[in-house]
């Protein structure tokens, strides 16, 4: 007898026990889901906080380099100079530099002014492919920005094109600095 009285117990003991696991298991499933994910973010945390001393010198590295290329650049643009430069290397490579174009703007580094030049070149395309990697061997900093050449039909061989270079300086003082790009004539021309 009294196993038919504990009948109804049992089977709601039961019942509450498959309800429970149904509530709970899909929850389970997710926290286990969660845990292993943030084992594996811990896992590269820890991989990227081994790295960070090597980083940090990395980074002393690089800024002592920075630093050290800042102070080789002039305080001064010395436009004539470098218009001087630059046409000499193209007249010792047989290349033909027409006018340049100038504009001022600040750059990413602070403290550190880019000097934008628009160069007008014409010649053989090996001529003005060697005086383009000539700017990496000349004593003052250039990037080049573009170079954009296209082949005279009436010569074969022959390329006219522009070549826009960047330079830098430290500082450019206000009254040197226009606010709009600025054409200067190549030397022997009249403005």
């Amino acid at each position: 007898m009294k196993l038919q009285t504990a009948w109804p117990a049992l089977i709601a003991g039961v019942l509450g026990a498959l309800a429970l696991t149904q509530l709970t298991l899909p929850a389970l499933s997710t926290a286990l889901g969660t845990h292993a994910g943030l084992r594996q973010k811990v896992a590269s945390l820890q991989t990227d906080a081994g790295d960070l001393p090597r980083q940090i010198a990395r980074q002393t590295q690089l800024n002592a380099e920075a630093a050290a290329f800042k102070a080789t650049l002039p305080e001064q643009e010395q436009l004539s100079t470098v218009l001087l430069t630059l046409t000499e290397s193209a007249r010792q490579l047989g290349v033909n530099a027409g006018k340049l174009t100038r504009s001022v703007r600040s750059s990413d580094t602070p403290g550190v002014t880019a000097v934008d030049l628009d160069l007008a070149l014409s010649g053989s395309y090996a001529r003005v492919q060697a005086f383009v990697q000539t700017l990496a061997r000349l004593p003052r900093a250039y990037t080049t920005r573009a170079v954009n050449l296209t082949a005279d039909p009436r010569t074969p061989g022959q390329v006219s094109g522009n070549l826009m270079i960047t330079t830098y300086v430290r500082s450019v003082p206000a009254s040197a600095a226009p606010t709009s790009p600025a054409t200067v004539p190549t030397p022997g021309e009249t403005p």
